[in-house]
């Protein structure tokens, strides 16, 4: 499964921007160990490493990355968007959800919802993943 990934990825604050990536790893680690998924997609991650998420042409760019990957994939695999909303839902993630809806599943998770503290379990991982790289 190609599981695409919707969560908040900006913040007011370098510590809020921190937060963030720091959520999405969790996200990225449930999609794959708890979900199953074969491949994590997070266009919001990546398209800020080369464009520039300020200039309108740039960042419709850059939301529009998931749509051009599905519409390159053969789709033969099943397909499926989690829109994480622990810290909150913005207006870009509404808009990836939206884009999809009517062609990929989409589900809202929500950590604290299933019981689960998302912040305990971004320490594992980074405790787990220290010299790893």
């Amino acid at each position: 499964m190609l599981a695409i990934i919707e969560s908040p990825f900006s913040g007011k604050t370098p510590e809020e921007v921190e937060r963030t990536r720091r959520y999405l790893g969790v996200c990225i680690h449930y999609v794959l160990m708890d979900r199953g998924a074969d491949v994590a997609w997070a266009s919001h991650a990546i398209g800020p490493l080369g464009l520039h998420d300020t200039v309108p042409s740039e960042r419709h760019k850059g939301m529009m990355m998931t749509r051009h990957l599905l519409d390159h994939l053969n789709m033969n695999k099943q397909v499926m968007c989690f829109m994480f909303t622990d810290l909150g839902v913005s207006d870009g993630m509404l808009a990836g959800c939206s884009m999809l809806r009517g062609s990929v599943p989409v589900e809202e998770v929500n950590f604290g919802k299933l019981g689960v503290d998302w912040e305990d379990l971004a320490r594992d991982l980074v405790h787990h993943t220290e010299g790893a790289h």
